[in-house]
């Protein structure tokens, strides 16, 4: 698994949200990824891109009424199991889960606390390493950087990782080929997402467990 000085990973949360179609831009935060800055949604927003040429977007995590995006649970396919819970507050990953509906494909990063404070979905042309800046091996012709802020794959209590998958997840789905860890530095964890083409997305966060769905459409 990828570490930084903490941990590189991602997870997901459970409880559906409205659709509120974005494309802001945010600030810099360490190694690259995206804060939220002026151009953050207000709660309850969900992210939903025309394709990869849109901007950062960033997303205050938090649950809303269900909407469009169903209970978030992927279709049969890969996962991995939840690791253990941090006594400690906050918000930690606990499992990376794929799978594929009728119309897309989907990731789902779940975690055990409390949803991420935001989360930022951008379109970019290669993933980096936060905060090392290094070039992360992927698997795909377009990518997306998926940040969480206020989130981490390790316990600060104990050091022990909360997530106990591997750091790179390999559906090899039509449009989901690729998903690799990127980061878990200074409150901001990172993964990068490798897709065969250009295509719409769809990310919202969900509750009961707490989760960050992507729906990546074929």
């Amino acid at each position: 698994m990828f570490r930084s000085r903490r941990l590189t990973v991602a997870a997901l949360g459970t409880a559906a949200l409205a659709v509120t179609a974005c494309t802001t831009g945010g600030t810099s935060a360490p190694g690259g990824a995206s804060a939220p800055g002026a151009g953050s949604t207000g709660p309850g927003s969900t992210v939903e891109s025309p394709g990869a040429s849109a901007a950062a977007t960033v997303v205050p995590a938090t649950g809303a009424t269900p909407g469009s995006g169903g209970s978030g649970s992927p279709a049969p396919g890969t996962g991995t199991t939840a690791g253990a819970a941090c006594a400690a507050p906050g918000s930690y990953l606990t499992a990376i889960r794929t799978g594929q509906q009728p119309s897309a494909d989907r990731v789902v990063f779940e975690f055990s606390g409390k949803l991420p404070t935001s989360y930022t979905v951008t379109p970019v042309s290669g993933i980096t390493g936060d905060a090392s800046g290094k070039p992360v091996t992927i698997a795909g012709q377009s990518f997306l950087r998926v940040t969480f802020r206020g989130a981490s794959a390790v316990c600060p209590a104990t050091g022990h990782p909360t997530y106990a998958g591997p750091s790179s997840v390999k559906p090899g789905y039509a449009q989901l080929l690729d998903v690799e860890a990127a980061g878990d530095f200074e409150g901001y964890l990172t993964w990068g997402v490798g897709l065969s083409a250009k295509g719409p997305y769809h990310a919202y966060t969900l509750t009961a467990p707490y989760r960050v769905v992507i729906d990546l459409g074929r």
